[in-house]
């Protein structure tokens, strides 16, 4: 059986078009429509059901996927405990973060880590919090950067930091005083919200329904800058996690709380306990610890927004 045809399956199979696998896989349409030809032919069943201008999956092809997906990640495990054995220091780890923990926690974090592993490729796949756990699930990630969220048996994690959860807003356009916000003071107030995959969202969502709280969702975004942008013209309050990059310098930015306790949220880094991790893996976890925990903003460290200074007089 052909592993590369295999793999052009379940890619055009999480695509649904053969164009968009051609190009992922960075081979001809043509070439790919053959391997799925030949597959097809092997196993002696139809795959694919033509919809409009999208591939969907056969009923055949819904029960073999699980299984191919499976077959594919034990063979790269092979791969890499080969590579492991022959040497420890190179390789490719594949982590999975949310947008804003990408862009905020990871720059500095790759270059350390590229000092001490020259020779291992890190790459960062982009999703929210879900997503990524099912990714680390199907075997397509070694190890996802998220929030604490409820896992099944066979995936395990460790925490490498706190965040916070904080309300960030244009105070030319809402009156919240304090230096901590009570979600209560959130009742009828438009806020600004990260999606629905993003376990800030559903931090600051369960604490709306413990205080009996219904804010009204003026937007909702896969971006924090998005958010921000919009707090500054006083769209709304945005609510978002201090893992992202804060715009402490146009908005004031308070954490949240719910009877006087913090709205906080364990960083975590988790992988499956089914997959051998080659050695650099093993210890990226601690090198991201170190550096997460020395950029975190803590509660007592945000502050005002700076005022515009006045023109002198003449």
């Amino acid at each position: 059986m052909d592993l590369k045809r295999l793999c052009t399956f379940v890619t055009v199979a999480e695509l649904g078009s053969i164009s968009a696998a051609a190009q992922k896989l960075r081979i001809t349409q043509p070439a790919l429509s053959r391997q799925l030809q030949d597959l097809q032919a092997e196993f002696g069943i139809r795959l694919f059901d033509p919809v409009g201008r999208r591939l969907e999956l056969s009923t055949e092809g819904m029960e073999l996927l699980p299984s191919c997906r499976l077959l594919l990640r034990q063979a790269d495990d092979v791969l890499e405990q080969a590579r492991s054995l022959r040497d420890a220091e190179s390789g490719v780890l594949r982590i999975g973060a949310t947008p804003h923990s990408a862009a905020n926690l990871l720059p500095g974090f790759l270059q350390k880590f590229a000092e001490r592993y020259p020779r291992v490729r890190v790459e960062v796949m982009e999703a929210g919090s879900f997503d990524q756990m099912e990714m680390l699930r199907r075997g397509e990630l070694h190890a996802i950067v998220s929030m604490r969220m409820n896992v099944g048996p066979a995936v395990t994690g460790q925490v490498i930091a706190t965040g916070h959860v904080v309300a960030v807003f244009a105070p030319s356009h809402f009156d919240l005083p304090g230096d901590v916000i009570d979600v209560c003071a959130l009742h009828q107030r438009p806020v600004l919200v990260l999606s629905s995959t993003f376990g800030t969202r559903r931090e600051f969502e369960a604490a709306c329904q413990l205080a009996r709280v219904q804010p009204v969702v003026a937007h909702e975004s896969m971006a924090p800058e998005t958010l921000q942008a919009l707090a500054r013209v006083g769209h709304g309050i945005a609510i978002l996690p201090t893992t992202a990059r804060l715009d402490t310098d146009n908005l004031r930015v308070c954490p949240l709380v719910y009877r006087e306790q913090l709205l906080d949220m364990d960083l975590m880094v988790y992988w499956s306990i089914h997959r051998r991790l080659p050695g650099y893996a093993q210890v990226f976890t601690d090198i991201l610890g170190e550096h997460v925990r020395a950029i975190i903003p803590q509660p007592g460290s945000l502050h005002r927004p700076k005022r515009p200074r006045r023109p002198k007089r003449s």
